[in-house]
């Protein structure tokens, strides 16, 4: 959770979508999401230098669109092992509860992201961002924490990002809005989401929120966020201790509800026609 906001009761309520292996109407061609938002990503050239530093990475996960979440969270079941997936969930859960500013990406493996060819669209553009854009992103930070610039993990762009094409024109606003309104289109169409939700941005969030909505529902979630809101610091650190422990005893099956909803391999979930 980014920020302690009290609950919006005109809030979308989250509704996981089930896949089919129903064949779709014959003429109609079936692309996944996927490919839908590298259509989008590759609308300008996006290509870095990044040398894999991390630096980024190691403070915070950026918020997505869900659409973005959706691709990500269908390669991690896809790849990984059901106690891998625990502990990211575990670390998701940590992070929900915690009032730090740094919160290292819970998707690095040995410091490297583990899904790199799903990455979003704010991991793409760090180090590509104009800098009064990004100014405005810190200034935004700065107006909603209180702290200086100085104490802003991220109060700058990664020095180890480059373009690729060092000759191309950079990339400005409006290219980025571009982009970004794209994807909120998907959101409507895969998640749901209407164009009041997308103007006050409920279908972005960071990895650790959406995975939890994902896994636990958005009524259980609301109660946490409550929760987390009124109790005394070492309640919610007994809580954080609990849940936890519930993940490893329920084992498996607690991802049961996320596997109805990103398919187990055999499906191929959120086909956009």
């Amino acid at each position: 959770m980014s920020n302690k906001s009290k609950k919006n009761s005109n809030r979308r309520v989250f509704k996981p979508r089930v896949p089919t292996n129903k064949p779709a109407k014959k003429g109609n061609k079936i692309t996944s999401l996927k490919s839908k938002l590298n259509e989008i990503y590759e609308l300008h050239d996006l290509r870095t230098t990044c040398s894999g530093h991390c630096v980024c990475c190691q403070v915070a996960c950026p918020q997505m669109n869900h659409s973005e979440f959706l691709v990500i969270v269908d390669s991690l079941y896809r790849r990984e092992t059901k106690a891998d997936r625990a502990e990211v969930l575990k670390a998701s859960v940590r992070y929900f509860f915690s009032n730090s500013l740094v919160k290292p990406c819970p998707l690095l493996v040995n410091e490297r992201c583990s899904v790199y060819e799903e990455r979003p669209l704010a991991c793409r553009l760090y180090g590509q961002w104009p800098d009064d854009m990004y100014d405005d992103r810190v200034k935004g930070f700065i107006k909603a924490t209180g702290l200086k610039k100085e104490e802003i993990p991220l109060n700058t762009q990664c020095q180890f990002v480059k373009p690729v094409d060092k000759d191309r024109v950079p990339i400005n606003r409006k290219d980025i809005e571009e982009m970004f309104k794209a994807i909120d289109t998907l959101d409507m169409n895969v998640g749901g989401f209407d164009e009041k939700q997308i103007g006050k941005r409920y279908n972005q969030r960071t990895w650790h929120d959406w995975f939890m909505v994902t896994v636990f529902g958005e009524e259980r979630l609301s109660a946490l966020t409550t929760f987390f809101l009124a109790a005394e610091e070492e309640a919610v650190e007994d809580l954080v201790v609990q849940i936890c422990k519930q993940i490893d005893d329920v084992g498996e099956d607690i991802f049961g509800n996320v596997e109805k909803e990103v398919g187990d391999g055999r499906t191929v979930p959120y086909s956009y026609r």
